[in-house]
């Protein structure tokens, strides 16, 4: 018999020869080892990725959704107590803080004279990302 034989198991052709098929298998499943492993590493990590950036997407739409509701109610609330007498940017830094936001800036005035206007900030909870500004403007209309 031949010493390749006795190496593996495999069938000689009629020449006493490995066929070329068997010869390219052979080295292909000697340097396929770890490929798997290789492949779900990289299929684990595409996946996390996914989810960390789509986790982070909906924490700065919530974000922006927070500060734009924080925005209109420190706007109406700040309208209201300008129109009842009030100080209208004391009221607009309270109802900010109500909605877990902080008070930017706060404007009476406008075209009217008994606009306001208040720009108000959220913190999104992502270190790298500033706060999410909105702002929003609150005052009477002119009826005809």
């Amino acid at each position: 018999m031949n010493d390749m034989s006795k190496q593996t198991d495999r069938p000689l052709d009629r020449r006493g020869q490995f066929d070329r098929f068997d010869r390219f298998a052979a080295t292909a499943t000697v340097c396929d080892e770890g490929a798997g492993t290789v492949l779900g590493i990289i299929m684990i990590t595409i996946a996390t990725v996914m989810i960390v950036v789509t986790v982070g997407v909906g924490q700065i739409l919530v974000g922006r959704s927070r500060a734009a509701t924080a925005a209109d109610m420190s706007a109406l609330s700040a309208a209201n107590a300008l129109w009842s007498g009030g100080e209208p940017c004391e009221v607009a830094a309270r109802a900010a803080e109500g909605q877990g936001a902080h008070l930017i800036s706060c404007d009476v005035g406008g075209d009217t004279g008994e606009d306001v206007l208040v720009q108000v900030g959220v913190d999104v909870g992502m270190p790298f990302l500033p706060d999410m500004v909105q702002s929003a403007r609150a005052g009477p209309t002119v009826c005809e």
